[in-house]
Formats: structure tokens, C-alpha cells, sequence
């Protein structure tokens, strides 16, 4: 700045910075309303974070006092005039406060860079990041870019810069590989926030909320109760705000601080649309996902009038609002767009619409779609989508929070955990617990949207939470894989897959019952894969076995053939056709419907007249396979642990081991599938189920003592059979 004796004069006024200096700030109000306006677009920040996709390095660079770095037009420089107690002063380069400073600087940035922008640099005004994929190239990449600073004589403030890190604080977001989330500091202030006490304070927390709305899933519905009160005359005194409003209040601190990540989008990869509007009163709300990750959330607040539409109506109201905000991701490109309200999916052949509809139909032209169908409110925790993609498809998964992790932690283990973290010197050190978050005295590490409790450097108590799983009588006796899966559902510490194998190589439950794999009878010939669950099912018998008290030597075991979830069903070598088809229906149809297809052997009960009739009027198709040259690999294979497991346990309780049953198929669901990767109960049902390692209570009614000891007693039976089955190779 310098002295001046110009006939323009604006007041100044002083505001704290993060550093607790103070900004000088120029009321340039005046001045601005008679400025021509710069329309030179900035970039939206949502478009700078797509950009990261892949990159696994980060360097933020924030320029010292950006605009001061620029110099203003000799003629113009009167016009920044501002007056002091000491004086009358004006500057000679770009100042904060100026209504074309920012147009005028992000220009320049975009100049600089140009020829590296959306390669390996974005820039929103003087925030700079460079990203790469190696740290190689993210070296090279940073010198290219300090040379153009350097050129341009533009000087960073190093406190403010950082180099190389995996992870980066960048606009108010935190990336990094995985994704992009919430900064923590942002989320502190939303999660301390007070409870307004007037327009202007809720005016404010609202706007912080809006600035992540697209990680809240339903923003707008969950915020409606606030922004009705900041409509005129609403919030007049503290009376207005109700419990409805406390309640948003209180739900909108707490999904702010579930710390959702969401992905980055790849463009090579399909993109899913799915719904959750339930047509409430409020609005309604969508996620886009990729691989069954979420890109991002949106929802809209439905208006006076749009409260009054049809449900039908408001449904399709959402699907045009969802494909507005992510035009940028679906058009020209094929998607999946999902929905619980199955007349949008026939909306091609309605014969009559009136204008509205016309106009939304006219829109979604555009756009390449498929509509999927998604049977009951399971919303986003649907648990199968479409074969080949598995894995993609198991879409409450980054979303859900485990099942497991939902049940009461055992108040000994709590405490255990607590003592432990103050006796562990590594959750002393700030920079180690920076990526943690503290909760009831725990410490929680996210990944993606999935928490788990970080257990501290103590081999006693890593070893004692090994064997809660290990022992579990709903798990029987787990091999190391299936028993890290099982463990990281709740916790995570450094080296547990390592301390897992070595727990269940020490086990002597384990070495005692391990079976020998025998050898194969040659190649398989598989049959397709299934498109969805329960859409092809193999159907087989285990027999000779003891006869039980209930008259049953033998066992139809059903396979669902895409997600390997087995149902189990006692009965005798005498069974029937008819006697088969009704266990068939209470086991399958009723759960799961009618499949396409049914796969067996060529038994009498699946060659007789009745069974081939029943197939054909019910709609299925049977495929039959002979018995040394099977059709479906991975059933047979089922088959035979089974069948393992079975003889196993009959040959010990000869005249009960039907009550064994209920635990087997139990167990065997709750096991990951090498085929799959995932557990047949997750793969259908979206969640794990919860163990009773957390239902740790003392109860004082000695019937339901009586019957949880009974069969948790059957449960830990199964252990050594489950286990010698499941480590075949």
C-alpha cells in the first residue's frame, strides 16, 4: 500500500485468522456495485476432486497472501482507496474484498498452469495441488510446477505447504487413494456446534452442514425441520424450535461425524443410480456408485406443491433430480438406475401422461438407462445385483455399517482395550492416532465407511479376541482366512493376519481334527453362472447316516448356486418325490421364490414323472448330472464338507444329530466363500449376522439359561466337524 490522495474512500474493519493474526478487510461495497463484473468462471470444487482419480501422492501449496501478489493497473489503483486512523492509503496490488479479485486470479492461475492443469495440478484460487500416482512422478511433478511459481515470481507460505503425503487436507475435504472425506476439524466444529439460538446462528450451522451434504445420505430430508425455520417469521423466539428441530439437530451432528469416504469416479467403470426416496414428507434422496462404492449422495427437499404429487410422482421427481446433479457422470454413457417403486420401471409403455410427466419423460430421453426393480425397501443394503460383478454388487457394503460391530462390546473387553491404549506408547504420539478417531474411550480407524476398534500392542489381549472368534460356537473353529475376515469385521491391528495363522496352527482342537483332502476325479464340467440369488439351485442328498430318534437317516441339502447359501433339511433314504418337493417349497420357494432352474443327480426322486411335472408347472427348468462327472463344482464341493461335517458329528451323537442341523447351515453361511469372497449370509442379506461372543449378560430365568446352554452346547459340538471340513484343500 501507499499514501493517497484519492476521491475514493472506503472503510476498513479487522477479522481473526486461523493463525490468530488479524486480516485487515476493505467495505468495498460501494465500489463493487459500480464495477463492471469479471465473468470469468471458477472451477467447482466437486470437478477439482474427480480429477484424483488413481493418485496416490499429494502436495498442497497455499500461496503467501495470493492476491496481494498481483499488480493492479496503474489507472485503477485510486479506486482501491481506504481510509485509517493514520491516514489515507491505497494499493497497488490486487486486494481481498474486490468483487473481480477472484475472477482476476484464478485467470492468472489458470494462465500459469495451463499447460499441466487436470494432468497433474488443480488450482482453486491459491490453493495449488499437485497429484501423481508415484512418487517419482510426483517429484518431477513438483518441480515442473515450483518452476512455474518461480517464473511467475509467486511465493508460497511454507507453514501452509505440504509435500509427498498420501494424504491432503484440500478445500475443506481430506484426500487421499481411497477416496475423498470430511475434514476432521470441520466436522469438530460441526459435531461441538450449539444449539442456535437464533435465525442467524442456524443460518450458519446450516450452511457448514450444506458445504458436505453430498456425503449425508437424504441431506435435505433429515435438514427440513431447520430450513422450515429459516423461512420469514418462522424462527422468532426459542419457542419455535421444537423437538423436531432439536432432533434434526442432534441427527444431523451425528451423520456429519460418521465419517463417510467416497470414491473417486473412473469413467472406464459402470455407474449406479439408486433411490432411497420413500416418498416421505419431506423429500427424497439418491446415491451414485461405482463397484458398490458411493461416489455421492443428493437429495431435494420437496416444495409446497411437490408434497402434494403422487408417490409415483414423486418418485420419478427424483430420478429427474439425481440425473441433473450427476449429468456430468450419465450422460452418453449406459447406467443402472434402481428402484423399490416397480411402476417407474414399466414407465417406456405407459400409454397417457399428463404435462408434467411429459416434460420429466422428454428428459430422461438423454439418457441411456437400464431401471432395475429392487424387491422391498432395502434401499442401498440390497445385497446382490447383477452377475459378473460379485463383488460390485454388494451394495451396502461401503454403506452399512457390520452387523457385528452394532451388538454391545463386552464391558470386560472395554476395559481391557482402555488399559491397554494407556500402557501402549504408540497412541501417545499425535501423529500416529491423526488418521484415528477417539470414541467412549476407544480408538476407531475407518475404512471407507466400514469402523473398527484398534486393538493395542498387547499379545494377551490380541490372542484372547483371536479365540472369541476362533472358539465361537457360531463359528466352528475357523481356518486363519475365514477367521481374519470374522476378526476384521470388528477390529484391526498391525499383523493380525500373521498372529491368526498362528493361532489356529497352535490350536489342538484344530490339529486333532484337520481331514485329508482326497484326490479329484477329473476335470468339471461347470454350468453358467447365475444372474442373480436363488435364480439356479442344487439340489443332493447326504445318506447312511444313523438313524436319529425322529426316524431321519439322511439330509437334501439345497445350494444357492450364485452366492452358495445352504439350506439344510432332515430326512430318510425313503424319501419321495413328493416328500422331496415339499421340502423343496417350506425351505426354498417359501424364502426365496421360484428359481429358473434346479441342478441334481440322477436320484429317482429328480427322474420321477411327478417332480418332472411339478418343474413344468411351476416355471423350472431341471438339469441333471450324473454322479462321477458333475455338473457344478462348487456345490459339489459344498456337498462333500457337508457331508464331512455330518458324518463327522453323527458318529459321535448317532441318535441326535439332526439337532445338529440349525448350526451346521448356520456356519456354513457365515463362512467365506473362496469362490465369492464373501459369505453366502452377506452376499443375500447385506450384513453380518451378530455372534453371541457379544451377548455377554447375566440373566436371572433359568428357562432361557436352560435353552441358550442347550444349544450353544450343539454349537460347540460342531466346532472340530465344521473345522475339519472347512480346511480341505
Amino acid at each position: 500500500i501507499r499514501p493517497s490522495t484519492s476521491p475514493y474512500s472506503a472503510p476498513i474493519l479487522f477479522v481473526g485468522k486461523k493463525d490468530g493474526t488479524l486480516r485487515m478487510c476493505i467495505d468495498y461495497r460501494g465500489l463493487n456495485a459500480t464495477t463492471i463484473k469479471n465473468r470469468y468462471p471458477l472451477p467447482r470444487v466437486d470437478d477439482l476432486l474427480d480429477k484424483l482419480k488413481g493418485s496416490a501422492y499429494f502436495s498442497s501449496i497455499d500461496l503467501q497472501q495470493g492476491y496481494n501478489q498481483i499488480h493492479i493497473e496503474a489507472s485503477d489503483i485510486p479506486k482501491t482507496a481506504f481510509r485509517t486512523p493514520f491516514g489515507h492509503f491505497e494499493y497497488t496490488v490486487l486486494s481481498f474484498g474486490l468483487t473481480n479479485a477472484p475472477a482476476t486470479f484464478q485467470a492468472v492461475m489458470d494462465r500459469m498452469f495451463r499447460p499441466y492443469i487436470d494432468r497433474f495440478v488443480v488450482c482453486y484460487l491459491d490453493d495449488i495441488l499437485v497429484y501423481s500416482k508415484t512418487r517419482e512422478e510426483h517429484l518431477e511433478h513438483l518441480k515442473l510446477v515450483l518452476e512455474v511459481l518461480r517464473r511467475e515470481q509467486m511465493f508460497a507460505k511454507r507453514a501452509k505447504c505440504f509435500w509427498a503425503q498420501p494424504q491432503v487436507e484440500y478445500l475443506g475435504h481430506i484426500v487421499s487413494a481411497t477416496g475423498v472425506k470430511m475434514d476432521p476439524r470441520k466436522v469438530a466444529v460441526v459435531r461441538d456446534w450449539p444449539v442456535p439460538q437464533n435465525l442467524q446462528e442456524l443460518r450458519k450451522f446450516l450452511g457448514l452442514t450444506n458445504y458436505f451434504r453430498k456425503f449425508i445420505k437424504q441431506y435435505s430430508v433429515l435438514a427440513a425441520p431447520l430450513t422450515n425455520l429459516t423461512r420469514k417469521g418462522a424462527f422468532i423466539s426459542l419457542e419455535s424450535w421444537t423437538s423436531e428441530c432439536q432432533q434434526a439437530f442432534e441427527e444431523l451432528k451425528r451423520v456429519v461425524a460418521d465419517d463417510i469416504t467416497l470414491a473417486f469416479p473412473d469413467h472406464s467403470l459402470p455407474f449406479l443410480v439408486e433411490l432411497f426416496s420413500d416418498a416421505s414428507i419431506y423429500g427424497s434422496g439418491a446415491v451414485l456408485l461405482q463397484e458398490g462404492r458411493p461416489i455421492a449422495f443428493t437429495s431435494k427437499k420437496f416444495s409446497g406443491a411437490e408434497t402434494r404429487y403422487t408417490t409415483g410422482e414423486q418418485e420419478l421427481l427424483a430420478v429427474i433430480h439425481a440425473l441433473k446433479e450427476w449429468r456430468c457422470y450419465l450422460e452418453g454413457r449406459p447406467f443402472t438406475l434402481k428402484t423399490d417403486h416397480k411402476p417407474l420401471t414399466f414407465l417406456q409403455s405407459v400409454p397417457t401422461l399428463n404435462r408434467r410427466q411429459a416434460r420429466w419423460m422428454e428428459f430422461l430421453a438423454r439418457f441411456d438407462c437400464v431401471w432395475e426393480h429392487i424387491a422391498g425397501r432395502s434401499n442401498i443394503a440390497d445385497a446382490l445385483s447383477r452377475h459378473p460383478s460379485l463383488h460390485a454388487a454388494i451394495l451396502a457394503a461401503p454403506v452399512l455399517r457390520p452387523r457385528s460391530t452394532e451388538s454391545p462390546l463386552s464391558v470386560d473387553l472395554a476395559k481391557r482395550l482402555k488399559t491397554a491404549y494407556a500402557s501402549d506408547p504408540w497412541f501417545a504420539t499425535p501423529e500416529n492416532v491423526e488418521s484415528l478417531r477417539r470414541q467412549n474411550g476407544l480408538w476407531l480407524q475407518t475404512e471407507g465407511s466400514v469402523t473398527r476398534i484398534v486393538v493395542p500392542n498387547d499379545d494377551a489381549l490380541r490372542r484372547d479376541i483371536l479365540a472369541r472368534f476362533h472358539e465361537d460356537p457360531l463359528a466352528g473353529h475357523p481356518g486363519s482366512t475365514w477367521l481374519v475376515e470374522l476378526v476384521r469385521r470388528s477390529f484391526w491391528w498391525p499383523r493380525l493376519v500373521t498372529d491368526a495363522e498362528n493361532f489356529v496352527r497352535t490350536c489342538s482342537s484344530c490339529q486333532r481334527n484337520k481331514a485329508l483332502s482326497g484326490k479329484g476325479r477329473g476335470l468339471l464340467q461347470p454350468l453358467p453362472v447365475p444372474d442373480a440369488p436363488w435364480e439356479s439351485v442344487s439340489m443332493d442328498f447326504v445318506v447312511a447316516l444313523p438313524k436319529t430318534e425322529g426316524g431321519y437317516n439322511s439330509v437334501l441339502v439345497m445350494v444357492d448356486r450364485l452366492t452358495k447359501m445352504v439350506h439344510l433339511a432332515p430326512c430318510t433314504s425313503s424319501c419321495t418325490a413328493e416328500q422331496t418337493a415339499r421340502l423343496f417349497f417350506d425351505n426354498v420357494v417359501r424364502m426365496h421364490g421360484v428359481p429358473k432352474n434346479v441342478v441334481s443327480d440322477r436320484g429317482s426322486q429328480f427322474r420321477s414323472k411327478f417332480w418332472e411335472a411339478l418343474c413344468k408347472l411351476v416355471g423350472m427348468r431341471v438339469n441333471l448330472s450324473t454322479a462321477y462327472h458333475p455338473s457344478d463344482g462348487q456345490t459339489e464341493r459344498t456337498n462333500r464338507t457337508l457331508g464331512d461335517m455330518l458324518r463327522n458329528f453323527a458318529g459321535r451323537t448317532p441318535l441326535v444329530w439332526d439337532t445338529f442341523l440349525t448350526a451346521a447351515e448356520f456356519a456354513l453361511n457365515n463362512a467365506v466363500n473362496r469362490s465369492t469372497g464373501q459369505s453366502p449370509f452377506f452376499l443375500n442379506y447385506g450384513f453380518h449376522p451378530a455372534l453371541p461372543v457379544w451377548r455377554e449378560l447375566e440373566v436371572n430365568v433359568p428357562a432361557a439359561k436352560t435353552f441358550a446352554k442347550s444349544f450353544l452346547s450343539r454349537m460347540t459340538d460342531a466346532k472340530s466337524c465344521l473345522d475339519a471340513a472347512q480346511q480341505r484343500a
